[in-house]
C-alpha cells in the first residue's frame, strides 16, 4: 500500500527543509525519511471542494491513526516472523549439538575399543614370552643334566675307555654344552636328539675295537662325503655314528627335508663338528663356518 510522509528534521535534513512528500511503497520498509531516517510525519491531502463549495477537509486525524495501526499491525508481523525464524535457529542448534554429541560418543567407543584390542594383544604377548621362557629354562635344566650325568659317568669310566671312544663322547658332551648356551625356545627337540646322540656314542665306545659282534662293530678312519673329509666312526667302510668331523672342500647345499624346502649351504673352509652318519648319509652336525660363525643342521 502506498504511504505518504513529510520529514520534520528541518534545519538538518534536506528533503524535510523543503516539505518533501515521500511516498513508501514498500509494505515492509520502515516509514522513515529517505535521508535522514527519522520518522515521517503521515501526509494528508485535503479533499477536493464539492461543487457548491460546501465540502469538508478529510480528517487527518483518522488518517494518522489508521497509518499507526497499519505500522504496528506490520511490526507486529515482523516481530512474529523473527520469533518464529530465532525459534527454528534454537531446534536446528540443538539438533547439532545432539549430533556432535553423538559423534563424540561414537568416537570414545572406538578409542575404548582400540585400547582394549592394544590390552588384550599386550597380553597374549606376555604370555607367550612366559610360555617361551618356561620352555628354554625346561631345555637347559634338562640339557645341564644331562651334561653332568655324562661328565660324571665319563670320569668313572676314563680308565675303560678308548682315547678316540673319550674324545667322541666328551664332543658330543661340548656340542650339547654349546647347544644348551644358545638354545632357542623351539630346540627342545634338539637336546632330545643330542641325548640319543650322547648315548650312542656311548654304545660305540663300549664295543671292542675290530670286530665280534653279530652286526659288525664300528671303527674310525677317514672316507670322501662328495663336498669334503670325513674322519670318525665307520661301518664297513662307510661312515657311520656319532662323533665324527666333517671338511668342507667344495660347495654343496644341505637339504633339511622340511616342509618349507629349507636349505643349507656350505663352502670351502666350513667344518661339521660332532656329526651323525647313517651308512654314509649326513644326519646332523655342530657347522662351524670359515668366519667363526655357528649353528646346528638336523636333517628330517
Amino acid at each position: 500500500m502506498e504511504r505518504k510522509g513529510i520529514c520534520q528534521n528541518k534545519g538538518v535534513c534536506s528533503l524535510a527543509n523543503g516539505d518533501k512528500v515521500q511516498i513508501i511503497t514498500d509494505d515492509d520498509a520502515p516509514f522513515v525519511c529517505q535521508e535522514c531516517g527519522e520518522e515521517l510525519k503521515p501526509y494528508v491531502e485535503e479533499p477536493e471542494k464539492t461543487g457548491n463549495g460546501g465540502g469538508k477537509k478529510f480528517n487527518g486525524k483518522l488518517i494518522g491513526t489508521i497509518a499507526a495501526v497499519v505500522l504496528g499491525l506490520g511490526a507486529l508481523g515482523y516481530g512474529g516472523y523473527a520469533l518464529y525464524d530465532a525459534h527454528q535457529q534454537s531446534e536446528q542448534e540443538k539438533a547439532d549439538l545432539r549430533s556432535q554429541a553423538a559423534k563424540a560418543q561414537d568416537a570414545a567407543a572406538d578409542a575404548q575399543s582400540k585400547l582394549e584390542g592394544k590390552e588384550k594383544e599386550e597380553a597374549e604377548r606376555q604370555t607367550l614370552e612366559r610360555q617361551q621362557a618356561a620352555l628354554v629354562e625346561m631345555a637347559k635344566k634338562k640339557g645341564d643334566s644331562i651334561i653332568a650325568a655324562n661328565e660324571k659317568l665319563l670320569g668313572e669310566k676314563a680308565k675303560k675307555l678308548r682315547n678316540d671312544a673319550k674324545s667322541v663322547i666328551a664332543a658330543q658332551i661340548t656340542s650339547l654344552r654349546t647347544a644348551c648356551d644358545n638354545l632357542q625356545y623351539e630346540n627342545m627337540a634338539l637336546i632330545d636328539t643330542m641325548e640319543v646322540a650322547i648315548n650312542e656314542a656311548w654304545k660305540n665306545a663300549e664295543k671292542p675295537v675290530g670286530g665280534g659282534s653279530a652286526t659288525g662293530s664300528a671303527n674310525y678312519g677317514k672316507a670322501s662325503v662328495g663336498f669334503g673329509t670325513y674322519e670318525g666312526p665307520l661301518k664297513g667302510g662307510r661312515p657311520h655314528g656319532v662323533g665324527g668331523t666333517i671338511r668342507v672342500s667344495r660347495s654343496y647345499i644341505i637339504d633339511l627335508k622340511k616342509a618349507n624346502g629349507q636349505t643349507v649351504e656350505v663352502g670351502p673352509g666350513d667344518v661339521l663338528n660332532s656329526v651323525k652318519m647313517e651308512n654314509g648319509r649326513f644326519v646332523q652336525g655342530q657347522l662351524k663356518r670359515a668366519d667363526g660363525s655357528q649353528r646346528w643342521i638336523i636333517i628330517g
